[in-house]
């Protein structure tokens, strides 16, 4: 069933910057009210303020890796609207370093910001779209290329990419009775302040990639179709599939492609 983004009331996490903000602008423009939820208020407060109609939109400041924070933030949700018609859960953290080098706050962090606090944020979302007067409801998860297959020096990070594919396939048959499709989209390398906010020494903290306006126009179709996997890096999904019939070749490929990536100038 098809879901009509205007007036819809879209709980968006990591809204401050990057995909989050394009995610906005996009989804605003499509007539939805959004709850923008990071860390960072200032931010927040410029971001709604760029959007359409910007007292349409609230700003919940929210840490997504503490969970009275997230609760705090879906009360303050429900005395607003009452009840929620989707989530894009957006926020997270890359990290550099290799597994057996990743020291303990690290691995805390990535960890509880990319899987434990998107956990927190469906547990809290869940009950209010259950109250959605509408007929199908959305959880929009966004991921990376490499939950399809880890990549060499993103070991941790990449880990947390493929638990939240393997929790959409969960949701998906969970929430089913309740009308709510669950999808991920996983972007490759986007434009954005990834590898500048990334934990650990990333060689190049350019912001190269795709557009992250590219990343919002597959999340904004995936709210209104509703299907299962957006993947923009056909190569990645590639690599996934490839990784359960012939695991072996693939890391042949990369090795041979983190040595090219070892060997380019800075």
């Amino acid at each position: 069933m098809s879901f009509d983004l205007t007036g819809a009331r879209v709980w968006l996490t990591g809204a401050s910057a990057g995909i989050g903000a394009a995610t906005a602008v996009r989804l605003a423009h499509a007539g939805a009210r959004l709850a923008l939820c990071a860390r960072r208020r200032d931010r927040l407060d410029s971001v709604r303020g760029s959007l359409r109609d910007p007292s349409s939109h609230l700003v919940l400041q929210c840490d997504v890796t503490s969970p009275e924070s997230v609760k705090s933030a879906a009360a303050e949700l429900e005395v607003a609207w009452g009840g929620l018609d989707a989530l894009v859960a957006n926020a997270g953290v890359g990290a550099w370093t290799p597994v057996a080098e990743t020291d303990e706050a690290t691995l805390d962090h990535v960890v509880q910001t990319n899987f434990n606090g998107v956990v927190r944020c469906i547990r809290a979302a869940v009950p209010l779209l259950r109250q959605s007067r509408r007929g199908d409801r959305r959880i929009v998860l966004v991921t990376s290329g490499v939950g399809f297959r880890g990549y060499p020096g993103l070991g941790v990070y990449s880990a947390t990419k493929a638990a939240l594919h393997g929790l959409a396939d969960v949701l998906r048959v969970e929430l089913d009775v309740d009308a709510i499709a669950t999808s991920i989209v996983a972007p490759g390398l986007t434009a954005t302040e990834f590898k500048a906010a990334s934990l650990g020494a990333p060689r190049d903290r350019a912001s190269d990639g795709i557009p992250p306006e590219a990343v919002a126009d597959v999340i904004a179709r995936a709210l209104e179709i509703g299907g299962p996997v957006y993947a923009l890096n056909a190569k990645a999904r590639l690599a996934g599939i490839l990784n359960l019939l012939w695991p072996r070749f693939v890391d042949r490929k990369m090795r041979a492609l983190t040595r090219s990536d070892a060997s380019s100038p800075t």
